[in-house]
């Protein structure tokens, strides 16, 4: 619960996730937390702005990257090149561009990230089956894809922002990077000292936060100059800890705009994102009201909002999907599925799997979209085992589930989304499955760490796990969270504690 998050459990108390794995996991966040507190990085404040909160989420993963926790995830090849992308660009500038954005009541501030559907059109699955609902006008502006912007896009009144941030890379050229002044410098190697001796890992923390605070000062008057124009009574967002989004958050707080973000994945303790536990730990550049798939989310961590601000109201995709209770009687298949940065061992253990004689259900491994143009170079054990993989171009994530009745994972948000099919779940023992471990505590998902432990707990169930699905996925998203959102548009504003927290000189 906001501000009442249980604390994890000791290894000792494991149901029977890999103690090791985990206390190795948890023991990091926990120095984490712990450095974080010794140097008062929460009260850091440059030139009136707090620091760290806007490059916390950035330190952290090079961190659990370095001491190889958590695999660099895949980057996907979009198969795209320079020329393309400035192609793309000036397009963009004639018929996408963000400066002749109409008046809208609602601005989203989107992700580049798209999915092809079945109709031909590149869908933000976060944005776009709210924004189609909404009764309103609606500006959507998306941020700058390095090989272009996915086209044909679903996204009605879709805006490009990569002008604003190609003339942000403009001013740069005449305004330099950013420079700290001694004492700043004297805290950044003491921060990166400290990273060093208690993770022994080099995180250059001074490029991050230079790269911040000198794309602030770029940014911030174009996205000020956009709301101006837009005139919204609310943003809407996604992936709130971005490395832009703070900037395009602090906009709207400057111009009085209420934040709203949608969520888009997994949130867990360890997800600094969104985990601000203690009284010491907050983020002024947070949005004003998070948007939750269900009660399970809103109790899943500390925010940094009140409780009421933590919304729990559904996925709309997941609901525009439509998927069924009811179950094919001949459905027997086991699904796994895969992320780039544990694709190499899930995959090793989807091919063991196969192997096994005492394993007689079909095998389907679902590759991330990330993974598919480096497969089966990528992973050779698993082209030469008796596995079906899929790359998505035939059947669907969600096809794929509802014809099995079980999965295999280990940190995916997909995971969450299995269970909403009523998948029996198992998490594979590898770093990063403490992330879910709240699915273990409530005994909706089985840890396993060996083919033995996989084949003995499918021999034992029986059906599907019973657990309330909508703790998870609350029901009638596709009019809850456009409802949400309209409530917010037309709410009286009320004054919010974190306005005068932050003192700002910059003009």
């Amino acid at each position: 619960m906001s501000g009442n998050a249980a604390p994890d459990r000791p290894a000792a108390d494991s149901a029977g996730t890999s103690s090791a794995t985990e206390l190795t996991f948890r023991s990091v966040h926990e120095r984490f937390l712990e450095l974080e507190a010794e140097l008062d990085l929460f009260d850091w404040l440059i030139d009136g702005v707090p620091v760290w909160e806007r490059v916390r989420f950035d330190v952290n993963k090079r961190i659990l990257e370095g001491t190889g926790l958590l695999g660099a995830a895949h980057e996907r090849d979009d198969g795209g090149s320079t020329r393309a992308a400035v192609a793309d660009m000036l397009r963009s500038v004639s018929t996408r561009n963000p400066y002749l954005t109409p008046a809208a009541d609602v601005a989203f501030f989107t992700h580049p990230r798209r999915k092809r559907l079945e109709d031909g059109l590149w869908w933000n699955i976060r944005c776009d089956p709210v924004i189609e609902r909404l009764g309103c006008d609606v500006a959507a502006l998306e941020s700058g894809r390095e090989h272009g912007h996915r086209r044909p896009a679903r996204t009605d009144d879709l805006r490009y922002l990569d002008p604003v941030e190609r003339l942000a890379d403009l001013r740069r050229r005449f305004a330099g990077d950013w420079s700290f002044d001694a004492r700043d410098e004297k805290r950044l190697d003491r921060l990166e000292a400290a990273i060093r001796e208690r993770f022994g890992v080099d995180v250059d923390v001074g490029e991050m936060v230079g790269h911040s605070l000198s794309s602030r000062r770029r940014l911030r008057p174009s996205y000020e100059a956009l709301l101006d124009r837009m005139d919204p009574d609310v943003a809407v967002v996604t992936v709130s800890y971005g490395r832009e989004r703070a900037i395009q958050i602090e906009a709207c707080k400057r111009r009085g705009v209420p934040v709203a973000e949608l969520q888009h994945g997994v949130i867990d303790p360890y997800h600094v994102g969104y985990s601000f536990p203690g009284p010491g730990r907050r983020k002024r550049m947070f949005p004003d009201y998070l948007l939750v798939y269900g009660r399970f989310w809103r109790d899943a961590v500390e925010y940094p909002i009140p409780d009421e601000r933590v919304l729990p109201v559904g996925y709309p995709y997941i609901e525009s999907q439509r998927p069924t209770d009811e179950r094919s009687a001949d459905r027997e298949q086991i699904v796994f599925v895969s992320q780039g940065a544990i694709g190499e061992q899930l995959s090793r253990f989807a091919a063991s799997l196969a192997a096994d004689p005492a394993f007689e259900t079909d095998i389907v491994y679902k590759l991330h979209p990330a993974e598919v143009a480096r497969y089966p170079e990528s992973y050779p054990w698993l082209a030469a085992a008796d596995v079906a993989v899929a790359d998505g171009s035939d059947r669907s994530l969600y096809e794929l589930f509802e014809a099995s009745t079980a999965q295999v994972g280990v940190y995916s948000t997909a995971v969450y989304e299995g269970l909403r099919f009523g998948l029996r779940t198992y998490l594979y023992d590898l770093p990063g499955s403490a992330k879910l471990r709240a699915l273990v505590d409530e005994d909706i998902a089985t840890p396993v760490a060996s083919v033995t432990d996989l084949v003995d707990a499918e021999r034992s169930a029986r059906g599907t796990v019973p657990f309330d699905t909508d703790r998870i996925f609350e029901p009638t998203a596709l009019e809850a969270v456009p409802r949400a959102i309209e409530r917010i548009r037309t709410a009286d504003r009320p004054d919010d504690p974190r306005d005068d927290a932050e003192s700002d000189p910059t003009p």
